[in-house]
């Protein structure tokens, strides 16, 4: 049965999407992707300044972006309920049990911020994380064996498959979707306007691309951050455009080609295929990462000394904001420094301490960052493959290590604990207890009495 019978024969039969998103529990699959519009009608602004037409022509214009988005979302709503009509048998229940879990975890996280709102925790601030941890690991064991329990269900393999080769025509028809589209609006702008209705083209769908990401510095515009524009770095953006979308387009087959190969690999029962092209999708997102980075490297190289010095930082912010996050023993400090019954010599130590530590900071925070560029991907590919385990009885695999990350994480704890401790030793009693987190201590930090 074709794509398009076997879609409109479950539209027919009344299945819903609800159940979308354990119908498409296929590994690498996402079903928030399906849809995703590579030109969305609210670019008619951008087309309009990039190309000269009528109103009338205008007006055609944005119709056929809004029938575009249109098929494109019925048609991936309508492949998730074909996806859900091939779930084995017994799915359903093992599927609605896995839902139930799910909404416990919600649940629990919304008792704890009620008691947060409460007041509950304001003298005890390491009482909340210790309630909503516990809380939350239980919820958390209860969700995995409700997943082993629907990944154990006899069909999968076979279901698999059935799901790949809908996935596939669908794929397919998103492209002739895409091209249809290109192509109408190019009988708009007419041949005179080709090269401008391309460029318009590739930067409206570079825009929407770039907005997928898992990866840290994957979705990053050198160009989205402020600097002073000149005919060098316009030349930059152009040919980085031009590159950047080729690098965007390999990533997006590659993962496409994840599920696909998912349902191969769980029919055989080998999961070698699977981790390769995992394996491979991540290289193809580092691919995108360190190109971005490239971009604003070679921007900051055309600007003088402290423009570059800003613009680097400001990048280097936007595409790893993570690693610039405020710790806690800076937080301490900041809140140490608005003391009013600081003296003149606890007020020069604190300077002092602020200095050192963000010195500090600022050193771990370039290792931070080659620990990510180094290791992260890795990571990610590897919590990929360790989820889909499930499908693959019996399969064995050993994440690999992360001792980068892992070396980074433990200097800025130290840091961060040796800072709080040299801060503890400027202060008074009375002061300390004013600094928020220490108040009181968590009980499993506390020594017990003797």
């Amino acid at each position: 049965m074709s794509l398009r019978c076997t879609l409109l024969a479950v539209a027919a039969s009344g299945i819903v999407t609800s159940h979308a998103a354990a119908a498409t529990r296929l590994p690498g699959l996402q079903p928030t992707e399906l849809g995703r519009l590579v030109i969305a009608p609210s670019d008619i602004r951008q087309l309009n300044a990039a190309v000269t037409l009528e109103a009338g022509e205008l007006m055609l214009a944005h119709e056929a972006m809004k029938r575009y988005q249109l098929a494109v979302e019925n048609g991936s709503r309508e492949l998730i309920a074909a996806m859900t009509a091939m779930e084995p048998a017994d799915a359903v229940a093992a599927s609605r049990r896995e839902q139930e879990r799910v909404a416990m975890v919600e649940q629990v996280r919304d008792r704890i911020e009620s008691r947060r709102r409460n007041g509950e925790f304001r003298d005890n601030p390491g009482g909340l994380k210790e309630a909503l941890q516990e809380a939350m690991d239980e919820a958390e064991r209860e969700l995995q064996r409700a997943r082993r329990d629907a990944a154990e269900v006899d069909g999968w393999g076979e279901a698999f498959r059935e799901q790949a080769d809908a996935l596939a025509a669908w794929y397919e028809s998103k492209v002739a979707l895409d091209v249809a589209l290109r192509a109408e609006l190019m009988t708009y702008a007419g041949e005179p306007q080709e090269a401008e209705l391309n460029r318009w083209w590739q930067e409206a769908k570079l825009d929407h691309a770039m907005k997928r990401s898992r990866l840290s510095g994957e979705r990053h515009d050198p160009f989205g951050v402020a600097f002073e524009r000149s005919d060098a770095t316009d030349l930059i953006r152009e040919v980085w455009q031009g590159e950047h979308i080729e690098l965007i387009d390999d990533r997006d087959a590659a993962l496409r080609h994840i599920p696909l190969l998912a349902a191969d690999a769980i029919a055989r029962g080998s999961i070698r295929s699977y981790r390769n092209a995992v394996a491979e999708a991540m290289a193809a997102r580092e691919a995108v990462r360190e190109h971005a980075i490239e971009g604003f490297e070679a921007v900051a190289l055309l600007l003088d000394g402290a423009a570059a010095s800003s613009y680097l930082r400001a990048s280097q912010k936007r595409a790893f904001p993570g690693i610039w996050q405020v710790d806690r023993a800076l937080r301490a400090l900041n809140a140490a420094s608005q003391l009013p019954t600081l003296d003149e010599a606890q007020r020069g130590m604190l300077a002092a301490l602020r200095l050192e530590h963000q010195q500090l900071r600022e050193e771990l925070r370039l290792r931070h960052l080659d620990a990510i560029r180094a290791e992260e991907g890795r990571q990610l590919a590897d919590q990929d493959v360790q989820r889909a385990l499930v499908f693959f009885r019996g399969a064995e695999f050993t994440p690999r290590g992360t001792p980068m990350l892992d070396a980074s994480g433990s200097e800025r704890r130290t840091l961060s604990d040796d800072t709080m401790a040299r801060l503890r030793g400027i202060l008074t009693d009375a002061q300390w207890q004013r600094i928020p987190g220490t108040r009181t201590e968590p009980a499993r930090d506390q020594t017990p009495p003797s």
